[in-house]
């Protein structure tokens, strides 16, 4: 079968004259203009067979609806409808029979396919790279831009692929305020730093560029001893914190973090440190 949740039609099937019906015993129809009928005054449609190409056809276009749902909740899981426009930025293109196909193929290319923009009329499903810039234009009904984060707006951004969040070094020293304001212009947030592979890759980023320090998302809100990150969580939700011992005082005066090319963490002073910065801009 070219699907096992699709049952086979029958083989065979009859079709009555346009207009009638049995009624009572087969071979004597009852037609919309009154009165009966039968094989000696009406003559019945022979029987016609199916063929196995029509079976094949038949197959597969229930297959193609029965999947219409699956895929339909996988584009919910993987993307969002950003815009119904145009959309331009690096990528490739190919064809697809619908949006929710266009989505799929886009889910079963992780590694290189991070949006899609669909053009209805023409079937024309764009593959957007992963974290490359892209720019949106004009409102058009005849386009959908589907993403699986928010808008990348500038160059040098790189794919962290656990939290599956871009990441780009800002090469501009800042206080931490700053930093943050520059992060938010690029449609994205100080990083937060959560988990130990999206801490080394930040702090790979830091030993490339040749730099000792940068801020990343973490300060003091409530006090001393639980910081919180950028996207709300505390430290200890994860259970993952770093602290460099010669950089970690109970000091009021101290109250933002900065990563280190070694990846430990030195808290400072938000205003008295400029430095580079982390950004992040992750999946919805």
């Amino acid at each position: 079968m070219l699907c096992d949740h699709v049952a086979p039609p029958p083989v065979r099937c009859t079709r009555p004259v346009q207009g009638g019906r049995d009624e009572g015993r087969e071979g004597g129809w009852i037609y919309s203009a009154g009165g009966g009928g039968g094989p000696q005054n009406r003559s019945r449609s022979s029987p016609k067979r199916i063929t196995m190409k029509s079976l094949v056809l038949i197959a597969l276009s229930l297959c193609t609806l029965a999947g219409s749902s699956a895929d339909a909740a996988v584009v919910k899981l993987r993307a969002k409808l950003v815009a119904r426009a145009k959309v331009s930025g690096p990528g490739f293109s190919a064809l697809a029979s619908s949006v929710q196909h266009c989505l799929a193929l886009c889910n079963k290319r992780p590694d290189d396919c991070d949006a899609i923009n669909f053009h209805e009329p023409s079937g024309k499903c764009r593959f957007l790279q992963r974290c490359a810039p892209i720019s949106v234009g004009a409102k058009n009904p005849d386009y959908y831009f589907y993403s699986k984060r928010p808008q990348i707006l500038s160059e040098g951004f790189l794919f962290e692929q656990q939290s599956e969040s871009c990441l780009r070094l800002v090469r501009n020293q800042t206080d931490f305020a700053t930093a943050d304001m520059q992060c938010a212009e690029l449609n994205g947030r100080l990083a937060t730093l959560n988990t130990p592979a999206l801490n080394q890759f930040a702090a790979g980023l830091l030993r490339a560029a040749g730099v000792q320090y940068a801020w990343f998302g973490l300060r003091d809100v409530d006090g001393e001893g639980n910081p919180t990150h950028s996207d709300g969580s505390k430290a200890s939700d994860r259970g993952f914190f770093l602290p460099a011992p010669q950089h970690w005082r109970n000091d009021t005066n101290r109250n933002c973090w900065a990563l280190q090319d070694d990846g430990k963490w030195a808290e400072v002073s938000c205003k008295g440190r400029h430095l580079f910065s982390i950004c992040e801009v992750p999946p919805f």
